[in-house]
């Protein structure tokens, strides 16, 4: 049995981060009230990162994070249009 942690890349960090916004979006079963407020500064960490790394990472990265930031944005705004119309 292999007791070593995985290692850390930046496309699995960004993924930890991804799926901590859709926690706080409500989009998991063991807490599914959306906080809005935390999802949002999570968004826009991920763009943080995204402006920060430019120029660092390879073709895979970019497009990766862009593909999280993408979907985390259209989910925000459903989720927000949801919770404005309770």
């Amino acid at each position: 049995m292999n007791t070593q942690p995985a290692s850390v890349s930046f496309s699995s960090f960004v993924t930890s981060l991804f799926v901590s916004a859709l926690h706080y979006l409500g989009q998991s079963e063991e807490d599914p009230k959306p906080r809005l407020v935390m999802a949002k500064q999570t968004i826009d960490l991920l763009e943080v990162l995204q402006k920060k790394t430019k120029g660092n990472l390879d073709d895979e990265e970019i497009e990766h994070l862009a593909q999280l930031i993408s979907e985390l944005q259209i989910k925000f705004v459903e989720v927000s249009q949801a919770h404005a119309n309770k």
